[in-house]
């Protein structure tokens, strides 16, 4: 069973617990309320199923799409700027001996692609940029005074 049919059954079953706790046997509730009820629940449900899902992952649903196209109009934003990581990693390395107390070296890296567009569509520039670290570091022994 789906979410939405099991969404579905839980507010049938609370459509009929309302319905004898009110009094239903007594003519309270018109005939046919319980089936227009389902109807249009049934209706709201696929109404929201197709404003939230969208049949490509990667495209947002129409609702969210609206949504920040307003925002952005309202903000007076004129450029948007679009970063992804593509890759990135490190290592470290210690070095010690018995003359020093040691060292180590993070080395690190990372391949960005970016995107700056204006909102009529205009691609401002776009590229890829590798960057590359390295960062050395001494150990020092301890000391009995201040440094």
């Amino acid at each position: 069973m789906s979410d939405d049919q099991a969404q579905h059954a839980a507010l049938r079953q609370q459509l009929v617990e309302w319905q004898q706790a009110l009094g239903a046997s007594q003519g309270y509730w018109p005939a046919g309320a319980i089936a227009n009820a389902d109807t249009l629940t049934q209706a709201f449900s696929e109404f929201l199923t197709a404003l939230t899902t969208t049949s490509d992952p990667a495209v947002p649903p129409l609702w969210l799409q609206a949504a920040l196209r307003q925002q952005i109009r309202q903000q007076g934003i004129t450029h948007l700027l679009y970063l992804k990581i593509v890759s990135s990693g490190g290592e470290a390395i210690t070095k010690k001996s018995f003359w020093r107390s040691g060292q180590t070296s993070y080395l690190g890296g990372a391949v960005i692609t970016y995107l700056l567009a204006a909102t009529d569509g205009r691609v401002e520039l776009a590229g890829s940029e590798v960057c590359l670290g390295q960062l050395d570091h001494q150990y020092s022994q301890p000391s009995d005074g201040p440094a």
